[in-house]
């Protein structure tokens, strides 16, 4: 899996299916001091990566189901973990839907994008980022079976 940094935002986006919405998620550097955007490529899914000092956050783009998943990661020692959703015996990455339905309350499916396109998809997920940032960053058992 090769990934692909550059010194600006911009410059990442280039060349990537994201270049059309990555700009949604640019706040994660620039608001929340995440490291980023960091774009990985593998089995047609795309992802961009912001790193935090305890999470990080995953925006995938699946070519197959043309469909934007974002994803809340539990960093081990500051890395990225070696597994998907479990790791050493602890959940490390849950689906933000999911999240947001245990610390805001509802159904995970009050939090799925309902549009077809992805830059509609980012928009509405970004949105979700800001408005439950608290939920999603200062939450210390999110974390979830």
């Amino acid at each position: 899996m090769a990934a692909c940094t550059a010194s600006t935002a911009g410059e990442v986006m280039k060349g990537h299916m994201c270049k059309e919405w990555g700009d949604y998620f640019l706040f994660l550097g620039s608001e929340w001091g995440m490291e980023g955007p960091h774009v990985t490529r593998y089995a047609g899914v795309e992802t961009i990566t912001y790193m935090g000092n305890a999470i990080a956050i995953e925006i995938e783009w699946d070519r197959r189901e043309q469909r934007i998943f974002v994803l809340v990661v539990k960093l081990q020692d500051g890395q990225l973990p070696a597994d998907y959703y479990v790791s050493e015996g602890e959940v490390v990455r849950i689906h933000l839907p999911k999240l947001l339905s245990h610390c805001a309350g509802g159904s995970p499916s009050d939090y799925v994008s309902s549009h077809n396109e992805s830059v509609s998809q980012a928009e509405e997920y970004a949105s979700l980022l800001r408005v439950y940032a608290d939920c999603i960053v200062l939450s210390g058992d999110w974390m979830v079976q």
